[in-house]
């Protein structure tokens, strides 16, 4: 069993509900569900069928939906609902098939209409006029278009240079302002002209009739008989459908230089590509970059490609890349340092933006160095390199391993010598041969023998002193940098007083009887008869009984279930 916020979980029918908004519950998966650490009863009887709705609420996903996710549950499918979102992020569950989303308002079929920025509108009871509401007065449920603030019916009615005018024998668009029928008239250019007697073609502001031998060229109406043509390309007139000519952006060209038009070049397409107003043929590349021809695959190899940067394509490569304008092979050896491509190397590194290879030199700081004995084992110390199988990075200063030193037993001392830590010891920057390997210790900046004296070490203001064992090796103890007897004294928090229990404690300064109290959180707790004292324990400010009670977060347990009983209070 483990902690689940203040209760114990016992594994299997229950589990551990953990989130961000509540504490961990415990919930029985067979019936609950965990929502973002809330425990939600399911709202089925079984729990596959259910499904979180925000923190609070589950559903049937069979039957019913929870668009916003945010606790209000639909009682209808998903597939017939969604979720209405505004900019500050407020949502609203809505039916697809009667209602729709307005700009994070949810309008009803056949009563609200949309207006854009301005939100919902009323069918009869208002009108959109560019992205505003205009009230409708009296209330009409025909009048639905707009005119320059005045709500009109379209099936009547047409809104001419924002005025309303009737429609009259079929005339529903406008030309400067006046209405006409497009069967009957013919607007160009705000000039209106007749479809029957004048043409039924704009060339600018005059009419044509383009089965009549007319044509538009330049926004001026020809004659193909008296112009030799019947279109134009520039100033030169060609018949469009002879098939020897052909017209790119305004000059005339022969169809057999090519059928397409690169700016005013013809070119054939099946086998030339146009990049940027060049021609270049289809064996130098099938895509443009830069106005240049270019294969983004390798025809003879598909596992390499090129690529198309700023300076023009590059490659083919195995993995292109582009580094200031030009490209580069990220599997190539190159690297990309501070927009320059470096290499090529074995290893390739950056050292902030200079390329170099790591195989042989090491960047420390920002200043790349050769790798010292070309040792494949460098690291920094510093701001320069040094060599891992033949020295030591002692607090920024690179010390020379000595000697007859494996580098695996090698340590620093401080900053002035390295030492092997099984034949000697290092004393506050000294370094000292041990005289046994087990006993030989520092005492400040000095070697001793554990079976010989007794390091005090005081509170870290005084100097370390030696002691002889003045009352027996057993019975002599340091209390500051000063000796006792502990047979007789006992040190509490630095201070010597009379040892007065067979088991003496410290707690807050004070001694205590160590088999009656216990010391939680600096304050005594009893024991009481019926706990031994080796079994007393704390739980958090309180005293329990080891064994047969548990401590989870603080809090005392027994058999499983959260308990107010402590040591004082206990009974077998």
């Amino acid at each position: 069993m483990d902690c689940c916020g203040s209760q114990l979980v016992r594994w299997g029918a229950m589990s551990c509900c953990y989130g961000h908004e509540f504490p961990p519950q415990i919930f029985n998966h067979f019936r609950d569900l965990c929502c973002n650490g809330n425990r939600v009863r399911a709202a089925t009887p079984r729990v596959k069928y259910s499904k979180c709705c925000g923190e609070t609420t589950s559903y049937d996903v069979r039957r019913h939906s929870c668009p916003c996710n945010d606790g209000r549950v639909l009682k209808m499918p998903a597939s017939q609902t969604d979720c209405c979102s505004t900019v500050e992020g407020l949502l609203t569950p809505y039916s697809t098939k009667t209602q729709f989303c307005c700009n994070g308002e949810v309008g009803d079929n056949g009563v609200n209409f949309c207006c854009g920025s301005s939100g919902l509108g009323v069918i009869g009871e208002e009108v959109c006029c560019t992205d505003k509401l205009f009230p409708v007065v009296p209330p009409n449920r025909n009048l639905t278009a707009c005119c320059n603030g005045e709500a009109y019916n379209p099936d009547q009615f047409i809104c001419c240079d924002d005025a309303i005018v009737e429609i009259i024998e079929g005339a529903d668009q406008c030309c400067a302002g006046i209405p006409y029928n497009v069967d009957k008239s013919i607007c160009c250019q705000g000039n209106l002209l007749n479809r029957e007697t004048e043409g039924t073609e704009c060339c600018a502001t005059f009419a044509f009739f383009p089965d009549k031998g007319s044509f538009c060229c330049n926004d001026q109406v020809y004659q193909s008989e008296s112009s030799g043509g019947d279109t134009c390309c520039g100033d030169d007139f060609y018949y469009k459908d002879d098939g020897g000519l052909i017209c790119c952006e305004g000059v005339l060209g022969l169809l057999r230089q090519g059928d397409s038009c690169c700016g005013t070049l013809p070119y054939f397409a099946e086998t030339a590509i146009c990049c940027d107003l060049r021609v270049s043929e289809k064996s130098l590349g099938n895509s443009c970059c830069r106005g240049n021809a270019y294969f983004p695959v390798d025809p003879d190899d598909d596992t390499r490609t090129s690529i198309c940067c700023e300076n023009g394509p590059f490659g083919p490569f195995k993995s292109p890349r582009c580094c200031g304008g030009e490209g580069y092979d990220v599997e190539g050896g190159t690297i990309c340092c501070g927009e320059r491509v470096y290499g090529k190397y074995s290893y390739p590194s950056c050292c902030v933006d200079i390329g170099f290879d790591a195989r042989t030199h090491t960047c420390c700081g920002s200043t790349v160095y050769p790798n010292p004995n070309d040792s494949d084992q460098v690291a920094c110390c510093g701001n320069g390199p040094y060599d891992k199988k033949t020295g030591l990075c002692c607090s920024g200063t690179n010390m020379t391993v000595p000697e007859g030193i494996h580098i695996s037993k090698a340590k620093c001392c401080d900053v002035t010598g390295v030492y092997n830590e099984d034949t000697q010891v290092c004393c506050l920057g000294q370094i000292f041969d041990k005289t046994n390997r087990w006993t030989s210790r520092c005492c400040g900046a000095v070697m001793y023998q554990t079976d010989e004296q007794l390091c005090c070490e005081g509170d870290g203001f005084q100097e370390p002193m030696l002691h002889d064992f003045e009352f027996g090796i057993d019975n002599t103890k340091c209390c500051g940098t000063d000796l006792y007897n502990s047979s007789i004294d006992f040190c509490c928090n630095g201070i010597l007083q009379r040892k007065t229990f067979d088991e003496t404690g410290c707690c807050a300064g004070f001694v205590y009887d160590r088999t009656s109290f216990i010391c939680c959180r600096d304050v005594l707790q009893p024991i009481g008869d019926s706990v031994p004292w080796q079994r007393a324990e704390c739980c958090g400010g309180r005293c329990m009984y080891k064994g047969p009670q548990r401590c989870c977060n603080d809090r005392i347990y027994a058999r499983n279930r959260r308990t107010d009983v402590t040591c004082e209070t206990y009974v077998r």
